[in-house]
């Protein structure tokens, strides 16, 4: 079962009771595909995906994980590298706040896909925070032809999703990224027992206007 995402709902904080900015960091998986691939065991069929988004690409955060690179050790430096080089731009997020922002939470926990609220700290994590929040969202063509694999003897109708990552500030501002490698097939529930994508499969993601 993989967590589909929902959108985070942050309460009012009040500035003189907390130090920092605090923000809701949530994570998990939306879909992409709005009709479904009709699969069983032993058959593959392919899904086009084509559906225009509003987020921050890779290459946006790319820029901006060069201007904090002194921020994070070498071993930080490269599991976030690895991550944008293979266009996963959500898990790249996962390891930037795992290490930059919310220092009391372990990788294990971070693994795990969840909504969580947190008030940066300190003057730096205060200043990475807000520096992502200026990102300004770009329209994309997220698209691909991905195939899907059955593993039961019953018809499964699945979906294409893709990780992504969503900051909600208290002002109402957001940014939302997403993983360009990687694809999940599920069936409408988000339940992937019954199907699975073939590896190493990609999706485009263009700017578009």
């Amino acid at each position: 079962m993989i967590k589909l995402i929902k959108m985070p709902i942050t309460a009012a904080v009040n500035s003189e009771e907390v130090a920092g900015v605090t923000f809701t960091y949530s994570t998990g998986f939306g879909q992409l595909t709005k009709a479904g691939a009709i699969v069983q065991k032993g058959s593959t069929v392919t899904a086009n995906v084509d559906i225009l988004m509003k987020v921050v690409t890779n290459e946006q955060t790319s820029k901006w994980y060069n201007k904090h690179k002194s921020t994070y050790t070498q071993e930080q430096q490269s599991e976030i590298e690895s991550h944008l080089k293979e266009g996963n731009t959500s898990s790249a997020w996962w390891a930037i706040f795992a290490y930059g922002v919310s220092g009391n939470h372990s990788l294990d926990e971070w693994k795990n896909e969840y909504t969580l609220n947190v008030t940066t700290q300190d003057d730096l994590q205060t200043e990475v925070v807000e520096s992502i929040n200026k990102l300004e969202a770009k329209n994309v063509k997220v698209s691909g032809n991905i195939e899907i694999i059955g593993y039961s003897y019953l018809p499964t109708t699945a979906y294409i999703f893709a990780q992504m990552s969503t900051l909600v500030f208290n002002d109402g501002t957001q940014v939302q990224v997403i993983n360009g490698s990687a694809p999940v097939a599920a069936d409408k529930s988000g339940d992937i027992s019954d199907v699975k994508t073939k590896p190493d499969q990609k999706l485009s993601i263009v700017p578009v206007g």
